[in-house]
Parts: structure tokens; C-alpha cells; sequence
């Protein structure tokens, strides 16, 4: 069951600042330093995707998160994700990975996106 309120279009105004901005340059701002856990403890990046990096009721929660593999969806920044890496609002721009046109390919495009009001 995917995780009700991922994928929903918010006010995000109140993110949206230089520090927000310079992420975005780097790292996903969908998944970059971001760490859940469903109910039977598995840790994913979000409880929406299907991969699971471990689970807290035999894995260590620091190892997890230091693990390489966590680490790469975090670096999967708007200047490798097909459609962003033309658009000019990319940086300001807050999309899911979740919810993608090619749902194998976590660099395809995002089917739901928000932009800040410019």
C-alpha cells in the first residue's frame, strides 16, 4: 500500500529558500538525507518505493543509512532526470520519485511535480 499523502502537491513556499535551491544543484530534493520505515520495520527511502535497504529489527539503522546504496537515489540530481534536465525552474521545483513515467527507471520522468509561484 503506498503511502497516502506521497506524490500530493502542497504549499511548499515556506521551503523554498536559497538553501532549498543549492540542494537541488546536487542532490534529489525528493529523497536526498531522507529515511522511513513502514510498519514491519523495513527501511526504505520512502515509504511509497518498493526497495528496501533493510530492516530495523535485524539491521543496524547507522549502517543502513551509510550504506552506498542508499546514498546513490540521493545523489540522482534534476540534471539527471529526463524532462528536468531541460527545464529552467528544475532547482525550485519539488517532484516525486515515487510516481514516474517509466516506473523501473528512477531517472524518468516525474509524473507529479510542484513548482514554486514565481
Amino acid at each position: 500500500m503506498l503511502n497516502e499523502n506521497c506524490g500530493c502537491i502542497t504549499d511548499y513556499s515556506k521551503i523554498i529558500n536559497i538553501d532549498f535551491v543549492s540542494e537541488s544543484m546536487k542532490f534529489n530534493n525528493c529523497l536526498n538525507k531522507k529515511v522511513a520505515v513502514d510498519k514491519n520495520g523495513n527501511i526504505k527511502n520512502c515509504l511509497s518505493l518498493n526497495e528496501v535497504f533493510g530492516n530495523l529489527n535485524k539491521d543496524s539503522l547507522p549502517n543502513i543509512i551509510l550504506s552506498t546504496k542508499l546514498k546513490d537515489k540521493w545523489n540522482i540530481s534534476k540534471d539527471q532526470i529526463k524532462t528536468c534536465m531541460d527545464c529552467e525552474f528544475r532547482y525550485i521545483c519539488m517532484d516525486c520519485r515515487a510516481y514516474l513515467e517509466v516506473p523501473s527507471d528512477l531517472k524518468s520522468k516525474p509524473l507529479q511535480m510542484w513548482i514554486q509561484s514565481l
